[in-house]
């Protein structure tokens, strides 16, 4: 998943689960900028 918030994958999670889908993340793309460095802690775990 590419620059999704904490509260998107969560929703994302819960319509997978409430549908019977076995589909989980199992990787996830933080944001990258040479210009703002800082580190996306929402998704760190």
């Amino acid at each position: 998943m590419a620059n999704e918030t904490p509260w998107g994958v969560v929703q994302f999670l819960l319509a997978a689960e409430k549908a019977g889908l076995m589909t989980k993340i199992v990787s996830i793309q933080n944001p990258y900028s040479l210009v703002n460095r800082t580190f996306e802690t929402g998704l760190s775990e």
